[in-house]
């Protein structure tokens, strides 16, 4: 929101959402605490369905998403907790995903300043860009003869 605005902030929960859909089941809840999902998934039966789920999710978020003319590469960070291995309560739940968050952040590189994040979206923009015309200019004209 600091960045692109309310309006495009909205949008793009909306398509990260969506995103998230493509990945879970039908029964599973999505939720949001501050600033992060956080996604419940009752019939998740071996810690090799978490990890596919992560790897899935890791997958459908890495595209950029293209929203009010503005082109946002996502980082996504997936933290995960089973009850498989790490027991029923919220709190031990919760502490072994941020442990796993933090695990998975010690790996990458992120972008604070707005600066580097415009420039980012503009260098996304280009890339789209550039694609579309490669596409137009291998496409074949479509004639119509009128009678």
């Amino acid at each position: 929101n600091n960045i692109f605005g309310h309006e495009t902030g909205d949008a793009l929960l909306v398509e990260i959402t969506k995103r998230i859909r493509t990945v879970i089941n039908y029964n599973d809840q999505i939720s949001r605490i501050g600033a992060e999902f956080m996604i419940f998934m009752p019939n998740i039966k071996s810690v090799i369905d978490v990890e596919k789920v992560r790897s899935d999710l890791r997958d459908v978020m890495e595209p950029i998403i293209y929203v009010n003319s503005f082109a946002i590469k996502q980082r996504v960070v997936v933290g995960a907790s089973s009850t498989i291995e790490q027991g029923r309560e919220f709190s031990e739940i919760f502490h072994r995903i941020s442990e796993s968050v933090l695990e998975e952040k010690k790996s990458m590189t992120f972008y604070s300043r707005e600066s580097d994040i415009k420039k980012q979206s503009d260098e996304a923009i280009m890339a789209r860009d550039a694609e579309l015309e490669k596409q137009a200019r291998n496409a074949s004209p479509k004639i119509s003869k009128l009678s």
